[in-house]
């Protein structure tokens, strides 16, 4: 963790900088403490000019690793270092017994510096070495005066080496390490990206099939009532039905209006759900809300001869809730106890206060949910369904209200056998 944290300091994070920025800041920050080691050494081995000069280029070097590092000006950096770098190590390579003395050892550590700066600099940092390198090595062959020989004895130049090539090592294996890290980083979060572009087309793909699917049950559920209302406005024109047969058609495109209203506020509620988590919840006085909804569904309620049975256990009990999600979970709940029971039946509506909840319960003695059904009854891919006379839906209803009660901070559970009933209990928090 030690060690992750100070190459984490040395470089930078990887959201904030590119992967040469944080290279040049790794190898400008450990070539600071390197050539600190280096001049420790040429001072322990009484070279005070090349110490000094070598200060010199560490305090050089410490203010572009800053400039590349903290203010975010790793070009300025980058075009300085590969000019001044190739100036001070000349100077250091005449000070310093030339082709004898270890300051060749730089000239290929900056050279390896050329893979990782901005691709513009690079043939100027190649350039720079093709000139300065040779130039040097040919003055050092032709004119052997230009070039102090400092070493004083066969061991002062081991050491001197020896010293010289341990950080050069150190140098080149901390680039090693880091540009096999990144690799790896870079491939694995493009690996990491290809799923996930993968997922979503997925995802995509499904959504665009379940939208035909949803569209084609609409477009079928839409033409049937339409169809019927056609069919009877005909037959008004030419008066051709008696009162028994008026009446009943008129209660069957009472339901087919009814079904197909219930159709469209759920698709136009569907359409809104990505807003949810804006909802602003507020104290809902419950028994009211409850009775609205009742008179709403009564006349269809009626026309199966169901009876709606309410049973409040405290008439002024408020939940957190919003008015408008809480009349379609209700009325989506009620209407379905409604189509899936058969005529002359009952379906009761309690609302009960327990543990500081608010808790709805409605409970029919219907055709109840068949068990291969009940664990995607909350599932984003609707299926349609039948009512005990065929009244029809896409499915919508309970995806609609687990997704409401969701976005009031509430909880929605079932229990449901098949031809003995089903019972859904809503919980909500509680108004204070």
């Amino acid at each position: 963790n030690l060690f992750n944290r100070w190459s984490l300091f040395l470089t930078g994070e990887f959201s904030e900088f590119s992967m040469e920025n944080r290279a040049f800041n790794l190898v400008s920050g450990l070539v600071t403490p390197l050539l600190a080691l280096i001049v420790i050494a040429n001072i322990s081995l009484g070279y005070f000019s090349i110490a000094l000069w070598i200060s010199f280029m560490m305090v050089i070097n410490s203010y572009l690793f800053y400039l590349a590092r903290f203010r975010g000006k790793f070009t300025v950096a980058s075009l300085t270092f590969a000019i001044l770098s190739y100036v001070m190590m000349g100077v250091a390579y005449v000070l310093n017994s030339g082709i004898n003395g270890p300051v060749i050892y730089g000239f290929f550590m900056t050279l390896v510096l050329n893979v990782v700066t901005p691709r513009k600099l690079q043939p100027l940092w190649i350039s720079l070495h093709l000139v300065v390198v040779p130039l040097l090595l040919a003055s050092d062959y032709y004119f052997p005066g230009t070039v102090q020989s400092n070493y004083l004895s066969r061991s002062d130049h081991f050491i001197d080496h020896a010293i010289t090539y341990v950080p050069c090592i150190i140098f080149v294996g901390s680039l090693g390490i880091f540009l096999t890290s990144s690799y790896n980083f870079e491939k694995k979060a493009a690996h990491q990206g290809r799923v996930e572009l993968e997922k979503k087309n997925e995802e995509l793909e499904f959504t665009n099939k379940e939208k035909d699917r949803l569209f084609s049950i609409i477009a079928h559920d839409l033409k049937s009532p339409l169809n019927s209302i056609k069919a009877y406005l005909e037959m008004l024109d030419f008066d051709q039905l008696d009162p028994e047969d008026r009446a009943f058609l008129n209660n069957q495109l009472l339901g087919l209006t009814h079904n197909t209203s219930n159709l469209l506020n759920n698709l136009l509620n569907w359409s809104v759900r990505s807003s949810l988590e804006e909802t602003e919840l507020k104290p809902l006085h419950l028994a009211n809300h409850l009775s609205e909804v009742i008179n709403l569904m009564k006349p269809e309620a009626d026309r199966k001869n169901i009876e709606l049975i309410l049973q409040i256990e405290d008439p002024h009990v408020t939940l957190l809730g919003e008015s408008e999600m809480l009349h379609l979970v209700v009325r989506n709940l009620i209407n379905n106890a409604i189509k899936f029971s058969p005529t002359d039946t009952q379906v009761n509506i309690k609302a009960e206060v327990n543990n500081g909840k608010a808790i709805i319960s409605v409970k029919d003695k219907g055709l109840g949910i068949p068990l291969e059904q009940q664990q995607s009854i909350f599932g984003s891919q609707v299926k349609p369904a039948v009512g005990t006379q065929s009244e029809k839906g896409i499915g919508l209803g309970l995806v609609l209200c687990h997704d409401f009660v969701k976005a009031m901070k509430g909880s929605i559970q079932f229990e449901s056998k098949e031809n003995v009933g089903t019972e859904f209990t809503v919980i909500f928090n509680k108004a204070s």
